[in-house]
């Protein structure tokens, strides 16, 4: 991707404003039929970080920040607002999804009518217990073949390079607010978003004498056990949740904590890889295996994405290990790294 000194981001909000719709907004306590009325715009801040994921015409993901282990959540969602846009009319609820190890936890809502707008609500339970409700958000599934909506784009946003006057954190901030407020229903991350560069820099330093010549035909294949006697191999905590790296670094959870989280409650996100996130295939197997398959392992957790089926097509290429390094935490094995399929 071309570099410039200046702040390297790109959002764009294209297409045209959807059209209003009507639709049947289920039942209310007596059983009466609730009409759900022309579409609302919700634009209220979380209490718990929500971001929207692989959304289809019949489904949607909600992964929601764990606080601690054993924390749950479960989701309200309807199609009708009362008349105060404060209350659910004809809801139905989700079945509580717990965090096993603090871990986000993802609530795959399913049976969802096609092209439609859907409020929802996230309640929080603390140790699996209680009800701590969040505020109302919303999120549409896939749009009528041929009808408009709002999509933004963005590239190279390089939190890492705050301090070389590429990245400013008040006006990256500012544009998420823009996302937020406008709403599109879909937001693409083109990549070098979660840069490990200079986890990978650091790595190298702390490994090797400088002007050291990297081969792949020599560190590309160095087995496990040999990578293993480096005095600093790669940490899986600092690539997959920050854990000590250098600041804004492979900032899978930074980003959503700080910047993603602001806009995601309503508009569903696709981050892929760009160059920096340094999750090349070139690199499995070799000494870069694990800033590789950790960065994956960082964008799985923490973005809930596609997998292949019948709405998306996704790459459904299944992750081993190579040379005895670890592979993805993924149970599937699947990258979830591009995907194609058709929304309006």
């Amino acid at each position: 991707m071309t570099r410039s000194k200046v702040v390297a981001l790109l959002s764009v909000l294209a297409g045209c404003s959807a059209p209003v719709t009507t639709a049947d907004g289920g039942r209310d306590a007596g059983g009466a039929v609730v009409d759900a009325g022309p579409e609302v715009t919700l634009i209220n801040a979380s209490k718990y970080n929500t971001v929207l994921g692989r959304p289809t015409d019949s489904s949607v993901a909600v992964s929601v920040l764990a606080g601690a282990a054993g924390d749950a959540v479960f989701v309200e969602y309807a199609t009708a607002l009362d008349s105060s846009k404060t209350s659910l009319l004809g809801s139905q609820q989700s079945t509580p999804v717990k965090s096993m190890a603090g871990e986000p936890m993802v609530v795959d809502l399913t049976g969802l009518s096609k092209d439609t707008r859907y409020y929802y609500r996230v309640h929080y339970q603390a140790g699996g217990q209680g009800d701590d409700p969040d505020a109302l958000h919303t999120f549409h599934t896939a749009r009528a073949p041929g009808s408009t909506f709002h999509f933004g784009v963005q590239g190279d946003s390089h939190p890492e390079r705050y301090d070389n006057k590429m990245f400013h954190p008040e006006l990256y901030t500012l544009t998420m607010e823009q996302v937020r407020d406008r709403q599109p229903d879909l937001y693409f991350m083109l990549g070098d978003d979660f840069s490990a560069e200079d986890i990978a820099a650091t790595f190298k330093t702390a490994n090797f004498p400088a002007g050291y010549m990297f081969q792949q035909t020599v560190d590309g294949v160095t087995p496990y056990a040999q990578y293993q006697q480096l005095p600093a191999p790669f940490s899986q905590s600092m690539v997959v949740d920050g854990v000590g790296a250098p600041r804004h670094n492979a900032a899978y959870l930074e980003q959503r904590e700080l910047y993603l989280g602001l806009l995601a409650n309503a508009t569903a996100l696709f981050p892929v890889n760009g160059n920096h996130e340094q999750a090349h295939l070139a690199n499995v197997g070799g000494i870069f295996n694990d800033v590789a398959v950790f960065a994956a392992d960082g964008r799985l957790k923490y973005y809930p994405l596609p997998a292949p089926g019948s709405f998306y097509s996704v790459d459904s290429q299944v992750m081993t290990s190579v040379n005895g390094y670890p592979t993805l935490a993924a149970p599937d094995g699947l990258l979830r790294d591009y995907y194609a399929f058709t929304w309006g």
